[in-house]
């Protein structure tokens, strides 16, 4: 089946999960426009800051990743309400509390995305297959991202230094 098809057959408290995830979205785009959020943007970063561009852009990156972090280990969460069998039962954590289901699907995500996974948790439906195929493209992107960016502050910086020398 598509997943257009299941769309369709969602019952009510599906349904309400899945606008509340498709708000989290929402809540992350509003808050990084936020004049609060510029704020601290602007009294951090530039010449008069307490830190240099480069300490604030890799603190940037990282308040981001741990966001995108959040959001992704939520929907892997959601993923798995959606049929049965799943990666919680084939853990057999269903009967766990909730912050101990998050933190095994934020382990399974940063293993994903930081190696190639240690098989430990599976997925089982074709929803969470989906899901890690494309967990593995963002994975491959972030960390392209992340190393091309550390390596441009490198130079930057080094080429600042070599000036500040001179």
């Amino acid at each position: 089946t598509s997943l257009f098809n299941y769309l369709l057959y969602l019952n009510e408290g599906q349904i309400w999960r899945l606008i509340k995830l498709i708000r989290i979205i929402k809540a992350f785009k509003v808050f990084y426009h936020n004049e609060f959020f510029l704020k601290i943007k602007q009294i951090f970063s530039g010449e008069n800051g307490f830190f240099s561009s480069a300490i604030f852009r890799v603190c940037h990156f990282y308040f981001i990743f741990l966001i995108i972090s959040h959001i992704l280990t939520c929907i892997y969460i959601f993923l798995a309400t959606l049929s049965s069998p799943n990666w919680i039962v084939s853990l057999n954590i269903q009967d766990s509390s909730f912050s101990f289901i998050y933190f095994a699907s934020l382990y399974f995500n940063h293993t994903t995305i930081f190696s190639i996974g240690y098989g430990d948790i599976l997925s089982k439906s074709f929803y969470e297959k989906i899901y890690n195929i494309i967990l593995m493209i963002v994975g491959v992107m972030l960390y392209s991202f992340a190393l091309t960016s550390i390596s441009s502050l490198i130079q930057t910086n080094r080429v600042k230094y070599q000036n500040y020398e001179k």
